[in-house]
């Protein structure tokens, strides 16, 4: 519990923590939805960003690479890359909601190969596919297109899919900090992703909204910290040679 109240309180995370509140507070009102536009993407986007330099400070790579050497952390770079834009696709029109889906699908995927340990082969996936069934059943009566349903269906495959390998980790012991932080962020995507979802294609409402996107941002950092404490000081001269490709 130390290390991870060290992790989650380390000076890397201040600007995580700083944008997120920043665009709750500017862009994400609880009592009124704010209109669509660039500067509100971006700033939604801008909180994934920040967790994309705090995983290249964890990798302990001093090269003059964008990516570090490890697949482990280059891997959960691309899903935080993939993740910020469907961030930008989603906050626009509903025409940009199966690009969205897709980027989604995709950062879920790099999620899912950073996942160490067995499968289990207990009861526990029919509840995560019956979940997922039921969820799908209700998404699909408030649309009628194909190729949305198509696209929400993988996406809502890859994302219980996760939720069942965290849950068959803890239920096979893996109660390390690892296994409790993939396990708390695949819960908390798929209640997020949910509601966000619903919110988009129902009703919607900016409760909903806010509640999503904020444990949106909480399941982002549960699967950063899995990357480990940072092995690089975060140092202004240092995320500058990181951007200009420069060695540390």
């Amino acid at each position: 519990m130390g290390a991870l109240t060290s992790q989650l309180t380390n000076r890397a995370l201040y600007p995580f923590y700083a944008s997120v509140t920043f665009y709750f507070i500017v862009f994400q009102p609880c009592v009124k939805i704010p209109s669509l536009s660039i500067f509100a993407a971006i700033f939604k986007a801008l909180p994934v960003w920040t967790l994309v330099l705090y995983v290249r400070l964890t990798s302990g790579d001093r090269s003059s690479r964008y990516l570090p050497k490890t697949v482990y952390h280059q891997n959960v770079m691309f899903a935080l890359f993939f993740s910020s834009l469907g961030d930008i696709f989603l906050i626009f029109d509903t025409d940009l909601f199966e690009d969205g889906l897709l980027c989604f699908a995709v950062a879920q995927l790099f999620y899912f190969s950073v996942m160490r340990g067995a499968w289990s082969e207990s009861s526990v996936r029919y509840v995560f596919l019956f979940a997922c069934l039921v969820t799908f059943s209700y998404i699909l009566n408030t649309i009628d297109d194909a190729i949305m349903d198509t696209f929400i269906l993988l996406y809502l495959v890859l994302l219980y899919a996760m939720g069942w390998r965290a849950t068959s980790k803890l239920l096979m012991g893996d109660t390390s900090s690892e296994g409790m932080a993939f396990f708390f962020g695949s819960m908390l995507f798929i209640v997020a992703e949910t509601m966000l979802a619903l919110n988009k294609l129902s009703r919607p409402s900016p409760i909903a909204e806010f509640v999503g996107c904020f444990l949106y941002y909480a399941a982002h950092l549960c699967y950063v910290i899995t990357t480990g404490p940072v092995k690089i000081p975060f140092r202004t001269e240092n995320v500058i040679r990181i951007i200009l490709k420069q060695n540390i």
